[in-house]
């Protein structure tokens, strides 16, 4: 159950990290056609840097830091919308029909202060928890760019999501 909520919560408050359609964007800038998901997928992986033992063995090390706080900080998440008044249900149908009508509902979010107080219990959640994050990365060893740039490429690179897992689990 909390982890719906935290998926309409980061929805509501969301966080955008670039994904593969930055590189198909260079991609088409220097001129290269990505006609098939196989071909997108060679190109990202041919495009793509060889990260080091080291450099995999601080991205396990940050990754595995970054999901203890991100699973404190979905608990946390879950008490400020139960503190502002609200069911997780009662918040995640407010939400949910925010999303669905978009510009429309946000009358009702102002309307409701229960649900605005939540919301905003979670944004100073959510930041804290993404500052906490940076500097786990930070500690591991690695730049945020670094960080991105791995679990970015892992999503298309079943070689370099091996090698992760198999850092994760030593």
């Amino acid at each position: 159950m909390v982890n719906v909520f935290v998926a309409i919560a980061l929805l509501v408050v969301s966080l955008v990290i670039t994904g593969p359609a930055s590189a198909m964007a260079s991609a088409s800038m220097t001129g290269a056609s990505l006609t098939s998901p196989a071909m997108t997928e060679a190109y990202l992986v041919a495009q793509a840097p060889e990260f080091s033992a080291d450099t995999i063995a601080k991205f396990a090390k940050a990754y595995q830091s970054i999901q203890v706080l991100r699973l404190k900080a979905e608990s946390e998440m879950a008490d400020a919308v139960e503190a502002a008044g609200l069911t997780v249900e009662e918040f995640n149908a407010i939400a949910e029909r925010q999303i669905e009508a978009g510009a429309d509902s946000v009358a009702e979010a102002a309307d409701n202060p229960k649900f605005k107080s939540a919301v905003d219990a979670i944004i100073a959640i959510r930041q804290e928890a993404e500052a906490k994050m940076e500097g786990a990365i930070v500690v591991a060893g690695l730049a945020i760019e670094d960080f991105n740039q791995i679990l970015e490429q892992s999503a298309d690179d079943a070689d370099l999501q091996r090698r992760i897992s198999n850092q994760l689990t030593r």
